[in-house]
């Protein structure tokens, strides 16, 4: 597999992606009504980090803990969820959300089998409660449909908005993995 590369600023460590699939590979990327999408590149690096600053400050606002101890936690924790993300599914689609030439968000999703996988979407808070996540839910779930298959996703157990937001759009808790919910979204049956 060939991957993109860029350098961490100032570590010297590769950031990197698999590299994006063409279409005949595992299906064109994802289009958005409203929406564009673009694959995520080792340039995009540092608005990756900070997106996930961002989506990680709330929680981290009780902890008494300096702005450099948040700073390096946040990477750390990006460095090793980048590395999981990566290697457990390598054959994902990492994309960042933009509005026209802006970055605005990620959407990491797997979409090589008939159960897509909606590895995780993220937007800058700005950008937040705008309608865009339930935009590629009603995205992901027509291609599912158009595939005879399902959206599987996991959530942590105590993010009440996102959970909140996968029920609306019809996902169903099936299971329980540590400390994340399983959800699963299928297709009404089609009557006979």
């Amino acid at each position: 597999m060939s991957v993109m590369t860029g350098h961490l600023s100032g570590k010297g460590k590769a950031f990197s992606f698999p590299s994006p699939a063409r279409p005949a590979e595992r299906g064109a990327i994802l289009r958005v009504a409203g929406w564009r999408l673009r694959p995520a590149t080792g340039r995009d690096e540092g608005f990756l980090r900070t997106l996930y600053a961002s989506l990680r400050a709330e929680e981290l606002r009780p902890s008494g803990w300096s702005d450099q101890a948040k700073a390096d936690f946040c990477n750390s924790q990006f460095d090793l969820q980048h590395a999981d993300w990566t290697s457990r599914y390598p054959l994902a689609q990492f994309l960042l959300i933009m509005h026209g030439e802006r970055r605005i968000g990620r959407l990491y999703v797997d979409l090589s089998s008939s159960v897509v996988r909606l590895i995780d979407i993220g937007l800058l808070p700005d950008w937040q409660g705008k309608g865009i996540g339930s935009a590629v839910l009603r995205t992901l779930q027509a291609w599912a449909q158009a595939v005879g298959g399902q959206v599987g996703l996991s959530v942590l157990d105590d993010n009440l908005r996102a959970l909140a937001l996968y029920q609306r759009a019809g996902f169903v808790i099936s299971g329980q993995t540590g400390m994340h919910w399983q959800m699963v979204w299928q297709p009404a049956p089609l009557e006979a």
